[in-house]
């Protein structure tokens, strides 16, 4: 796996493949948009849905907070998806996930989801506000109109990616505009949506397990109905 370091607000933040955001001078790491127990909430209203999204979702987790020593985990919020969601099964995972990675501080921006969820104290997640860092704000919702510098997630921000003329791909990606650093979805059952970056936002995509800069030239306006598809490595882009 490769991953990518750039500056934000004078700190230095690295991007990951997993879609998780280290703050190594603080031992933090930022993640958005877990949606826990999403395929539980499916399965609840008689959708056919594979199990163990959650168990990949935590399991990814310990692996990323084992390889960066993490102390602290940041939720950008939507930790669950529904109040459907909680289960005793969803319990145990959560809480033998805390134990193996020795019972790190677990924060949470609430979200959307969280709201309607509810975010149960057995999960020991503890709630904060905007203001908890310094340099940056923490947002669920980017709310472009705040000044504030901020970290967020909700938008699950991906790109299509030009390769030639008939072939394009979608990948997640991190999204840098002048003052917001909105980080993909990190959650197992999670998609993404197309952005639209303007030419002097930075443009982060996750690529076979990489996280590249890519200028805004080689954004596809749209994926051409009859193009090709194919498999393809970072290094052509």
């Amino acid at each position: 796996m490769s991953e990518l370091t750039i500056e934000f607000g004078g700190e230095e933040l690295t991007l990951m493949p997993s879609g998780g955001c280290f703050w190594a001078a603080k031992g933090t790491l930022f993640v958005a948009d877990l949606h826990l127990g999403k395929s539980q909430s499916f399965r609840a209203r008689g959708l056919a849905v594979p199990t163990g999204s959650s168990a990949a979702t935590l399991k990814k987790l310990y692996v990323d907070l084992n390889s960066t020593g993490a102390k602290t985990v940041v939720i950008l919020g939507d930790l669950f998806h529904h109040r459907d969601s909680h289960c005793e099964a969803l319990l145990a995972q959560v809480l033998e996930w805390r134990s193996r990675c020795s019972n790190p501080n677990c924060l949470l921006v609430e979200g959307n989801h969280d709201l309607w969820a509810g975010v149960p104290n057995e999960y020991g997640f503890t709630l904060i506000q905007q203001d908890h860092f310094e340099p940056w704000a923490v947002f669920h919702e980017p709310d472009f109109l705040d000044d504030r510098l901020a970290l967020a997630g909700h938008i699950h921000p991906g790109v299509k990616i030009a390769l030639d003329s008939r072939t394009a791909i979608k990948a997640k990606a991190f999204w840098r505009t002048s003052n917001r650093l909105v980080l993909p979805s990190y959650g197992q059952f999670t998609g993404s949506s197309t952005i639209e970056p303007k030419p002097d936002h930075g443009i982060y995509p996750i690529i076979e397990d990489r996280v590249i800069r890519i200028s805004h030239a080689l954004l596809a306006k749209e994926i051409p109905p009859f193009g090709r598809s194919r498999r393809f490595a970072a290094s052509e882009l």
